[in-house]
């Protein structure tokens, strides 16, 4: 809501953020029911097991708008495609996901 009463007062950063967020969010839910298997959902959890990041970290960028999810009950999913572009767009510089690379950014 405060990113619509920023936009009210002229400030339109935030709800532009916002509404990046939700639309992402909704495009994840769309790929995951008609894209390939690159595009399912899966748990954060259960992505951890493919990424140099563990699952808490995931979240934490996921809160702060900087890797699309949907929630599913409980449980916050992405796809591995969104995954791979968050490692190769977003995230830190210089880390690979390897099998050879398994110590977890906390």
């Amino acid at each position: 809501m405060d990113a619509l009463h920023e936009g009210y007062e002229g400030n339109l950063l935030p709800l532009t953020d916002y509404l990046m967020v939700i639309m992402a969010g909704s495009l994840l839910n769309f790929l995951s029911r008609v894209g390939t298997e690159q595009d399912e959902l899966r748990p954060l959890l259960k992505l951890q097991g493919e990424s140099v990041y563990s699952a808490k970290y995931l979240s934490l960028r996921a809160r702060q708008g900087e890797l699309p999810v949907v929630r599913i009950g409980k449980e916050w999913n992405t796809s591995k495609r969104a995954l791979e572009h968050y490692v190769r767009e977003v995230g830190r510089k210089g880390e690979r996901t390897t099998e050879a690379s398994r110590s977890r950014v906390h």
